[in-house]
């Protein structure tokens, strides 16, 4: 799990003893935490090994039957049930099989009704995905199939690959049984589109099973709160050193004052290097603190001594996930998980009961701005953005109905959000697609090193300084920069470019002579 960077895996079909699994938790306590069922019958056994700075967001752990199971992963962000499964689909564990498939849609309703959840079921379903997508045969085996088709939950290597009608996670012993696809992760459309990747791995030798192993790779920063790695708010202006504009010795801003600074700052008999202190440094980090000061030097002589100017930094947001449709479809998710914590009960048509819902609704907040608001006003400000109409008085007229008119304008705006989404990407895709193939007819330097998605670094030089003989000389025509520049790294390390006499090394003089399969006029240009 951790050459591979996973931080949830889950097992099934682990036919190990109780003893076993307790020697086993002990092992990796450390690291990770799992969570595990004991039913000791054949093919039953559900795993989650979770890391360590994960395990505090699992809520709670059930199993059904030794074969199927789920942790609630609950953070700030997000709220996701995962749900691991193992199912024998023979005809005669039909009756079984049938009730696994109840309780999986049973948990995964839970989810899907709360709106607020997400919901992830993976596992080894032992179902031929080629049976079920490419023939029509209606078979009670893929009757979760269907059911995750009907509620727009998506397969995610589907999603990822183009073409899986190769793609297998099933090795059989037999040479002479086929390759299949039984293994999968399945996703809700929401939780989808925080996701990277998701693609089959080999984990043999490491695991010894006939299996491989599907992966699903998230935006971490979509699902848990890094606070090791908390951004702070960007200042709101730059400072930019007008280093162009400096003089050697003369004006207000001259080299002189920032060298002379600096040497009365490392004069300071404290600071200064001598021979004893040099010999006295014995680790990185008396290095480091020596290193600091210098660089204190510097800071403070360059804010004194080089001329300055503000800059105002653009806000970048994204189209997106910084829309009004993206917060007030979280406000409103908010909103209905308010209701959840408050356990108010819309079917009760009790007139306390119906006060109790409209003091929730119209209690008063702080926002973040400073003005107060309340629930109810926010909502209807929601829906009257989105063209949404709800009437100003439907509170008196349908209290009892609030928590059904919230959830159903959750869904319009989840819609328009997936839509908005695919829009987004769609656009991306074809401004990026352009771009290329622009830079084809342009630029097919530029357009080879974005296909290969290598990291490169270019390197700028429009003035030259050198001292030559106790002659200072500044170039700043471009011929002049390209020669000097060219001569220095001729001569650097104390390399001399000389002339070369080819007759005393025949197989360089056969390397330079000109090709009679090329065409003589390419050596007239090639030197340019």
């Amino acid at each position: 799990m951790t050459t591979n960077n996973i931080d949830i895996l889950g097992l099934a079909e682990i036919n190990v003893n109780k003893n076993m699994l307790r020697i086993l938790e002990h092992m990796v306590q450390d690291k990770f935490k799992l969570y595990f069922t004991t039913e000791g019958k054949k093919g039953t056994g559900i795993r989650f090994l979770v890391k360590k700075e994960f395990a505090v967001y699992v809520q709670q752990f059930q199993h059904f039957e030794g074969r199927i199971g789920f942790i609630d992963f609950y953070t700030k962000k997000k709220k996701i049930r995962i749900i691991q499964a193992y199912i024998n689909v023979q005809d005669k564990e039909k009756p079984q099989v049938k009730r696994l498939y109840k309780q999986i849609e049973h948990w995964t309703n839970q989810c899907l009704n709360s709106f607020v959840k997400d919901i992830i079921i993976m596992g080894d379903f032992n179902t031929k995905w080629n049976e079920y997508e490419f023939l029509d045969i209606s078979h009670w085996r893929h009757d979760i199939f269907n059911y995750f088709k009907k509620h727009f939950i998506k397969e995610s290597t589907l999603v990822f690959c183009d073409d899986i009608s190769d793609m297998y996670t099933y090795i059989p012993n037999n040479p002479n049984h086929s390759h299949n696809k039984i293994d999968y992760i399945w996703c809700n459309i929401d939780l989808m589109l925080s996701a990277i990747d998701s693609k089959p791995r080999d984990v043999q030798p490491v695991i010894k099973t006939d299996h491989r192993m599907i992966t699903l790779d998230l935006f971490m920063d979509d699902i848990v709160i890094n606070k090791n790695n908390t951004q702070k708010c960007q200042p709101s202006s730059k400072t930019i050193y007008c280093y162009d504009e400096m003089q050697k010795t003369d004006g207000e801003w001259n080299w002189d004052k920032f060298n002379k600074d600096i040497i009365e700052y490392l004069d300071n008999p404290n600071i200064k290097l001598t021979t004893n202190k040099i010999r006295g440094i014995n680790s990185h980090k008396q290095l480091n603190q020596l290193w600091n000061l210098f660089r204190k030097a510097i800071i403070h002589s360059a804010k004194c001594n080089i001329k300055q100017k503000k800059m105002k930094v653009k806000q970048n947001c994204h189209p997106l996930y910084d829309s009004d449709l993206k917060r007030d479809l979280n406000m409103l998710k908010g909103m209905l998980n308010k209701i959840h914590g408050t356990k108010l009960d819309f079917n009760d048509r009790s007139i306390e009961n119906r006060q109790k819902i409209i003091a929730h609704i119209t209690a008063l907040y702080r926002r973040s701005d400073g003005n107060k608001s309340n629930t109810l006003s926010d909502f209807i400000s929601i829906t009257k953005r989105h063209n949404i109409i709800i009437s100003n008085h439907f509170l008196h007229n349908k209290t009892f109905q609030y928590k059904d008119i919230l959830q159903d304008t959750i869904i319009i705006l989840e819609s328009k959000y997936i839509n908005a989404t695919y829009e987004y990407k769609k656009n991306i895709m074809n401004t990026f697609i352009q771009e290329r193939n622009q830079n084809y007819k342009t630029d097919k330097k530029k357009m080879i090193k974005s296909v290969l998605e290598q990291p490169h670094t270019s390197l700028s030089i429009d003035k030259v300084y050198k001292n030559d003989n106790n002659k200072d000389t500044f170039y700043t025509e471009e011929n002049e920069v390209k020669e000097q520049t060219n001569l220095h790294f001729q001569m650097i390390v104390s390399a001399i470019n000389c002339e070369k006499d080819l007759s005393q090394h025949p197989k360089w003089q056969d390397q330079y002579q000109s090709k009679h399969d090329v065409q003589h006029t390419i050596y007239s240009d090639l030197m340019k």
